[in-house]
């Protein structure tokens, strides 16, 4: 008896603990606006979700006829993220049109702060690709997965932008997609569908021979965070192998290729200063690749162009921090 009573009170507190544990994920899920984005005005959230760290692909060209990654189109350039993704779906009355709506969005960006990177419209793309490449539920390249979730098809019409910043001293991206949709239940309406993705630099700098791979094939370029320079130094440090193997293990399986080494710096300093400090840097890699990883030295070639092609804003340490970087260009 004794025994039974042991069970049935772990048994009420187990219980207790899951629905205790329910309701913290439901309060985690309550849908609400994005901190680092006001809502267009008069917009009504309609389906919500966050996940805490997943890859997602920033679209910043239009859609490329391309085999790649399981997908007939894809982007012609973009940016490879891992982080956290917040998912809001708003409506917004039909007769405020997708235009207005969109430039409410970028002017809302631009006041922010942030750097927009890409935008394009049914008149420049095709409205089947974000259909059936891009958020398809099943095969797209950004799933959108979710009873309340509805299809961004843009059949009708669509505008899309993505968008860059920092936020809290992270890396922040925003990619959205308007267009008219039309529903059963919800009537009439200009749907938006508002991605934002919080990034870790230090997250978004790791580095494989596959990404290496990935974003040379459709961008001719990738940016390298993983490799570490002492302060206003050209010597490299220890914890830069992981990258320099990767990158080795790259040229070497595209040995019949020819590819630049470039250093950047952020803004800090003199800019002669920084030419020659960033192309002692990209130099110094270059000659650890060839003298240390056996790769051909035919193959490459370093230049330095310190802060001249910023990535984002150096007006803080986390924009310093994305623009101090090296960059591998296909010749």
């Amino acid at each position: 008896m004794k025994k039974f009573a042991l069970v049935l009170v772990l048994l009420i507190l187990f219980a207790g603990l899951y629905l205790f544990i329910g309701v913290q994920n439901l309060k985690a899920q309550e849908p609400k606006d994005h901190p680092a984005l006001s809502r267009y005005e008069g917009a009504e959230i309609v389906a919500y979700q966050v996940r805490d760290y997943i890859p997602y692909v920033l679209g910043t060209g239009d859609q490329k006829e391309k085999q790649f990654r399981g997908h007939g189109k894809y982007f012609s350039s973009y940016i490879d993220l891992e982080g956290k993704l917040t998912r809001i779906q708003y409506q917004v009355p039909l007769q405020e049109g997708i235009y207005k709506v969109f430039k409410n969005y970028e002017n809302a960006l631009k006041n922010a702060g942030y750097q927009i990177l890409f935008t394009t419209s049914d008149k420049e793309s095709s409205w089947p690709f974000w259909n059936e490449e891009v958020y398809h539920h099943e095969r797209g390249i950004n799933p959108i997965r979710g009873r309340d979730f509805i299809g961004p098809f843009g059949r009708e019409g669509f505008r899309f932008l993505t968008a860059k910043g920092t936020y809290k001293e992270n890396d922040i991206y925003f990619a959205i997609f308007i267009n008219p949709d039309e529903d059963d239940v919800l009537g009439d309406h200009v749907l938006i569908t508002q991605d934002v993705i919080e990034v870790n630099p230090m997250e978004s700098g790791l580095v494989t021979a596959k990404k290496i791979e990935d974003n040379i094939d459709l961008s001719g370029f990738i940016s390298i965070y993983g490799i570490h320079f002492e302060t206003n130094k050209w010597s490299i440090k220890k914890e830069s192998e992981p990258a320099l193997e990767e990158i080795a293990s790259f040229l070497q399986k595209n040995n019949e290729e020819k590819f630049y080494i470039v250093g950047h710096t952020d803004n800090v300093g003199d800019l002669a200063y920084n030419m020659d400090l960033s192309k002692k840097r990209a130099k110094s890699v270059m000659d650890k690749l060839i003298n240390e990883y056996g790769i051909q030295e035919q193959q490459l070639e370093a230049y330095g162009v310190a802060s001249l092609s910023p990535v984002t804003s150096n007006s803080n340490e986390a924009g310093k921090a994305r623009n101090r970087r090296v960059e591998i260009v296909k010749q």
